[in-house]
């Protein structure tokens, strides 16, 4: 995925995926589903660089 704002990648009939953020903060969205507007059992990571800038802060969730 790009370094944009906002990516959109699909790379299999029934898996999507989105980026939102760029640089040192982002967030990919994973789901189940062929239409974007159907998606389901979806996974958020969100990926920070560290204050100091040396590591990651890495959270995930599940989007119900």
């Amino acid at each position: 995925m790009t370094d944009g704002q906002y990516s959109y990648f699909d790379p299999r009939h029934d898996i999507q995926a989105q980026k939102l953020g760029k640089n040192d903060s982002f967030i990919v969205q994973i789901g189940a589903g062929d239409v974007i507007e159907k998606i389901h059992n979806a996974v958020s990571v969100t990926i920070t660089k560290g204050e100091s800038g040396s590591g990651l802060i890495v959270t995930m969730g599940e989007q119900r």
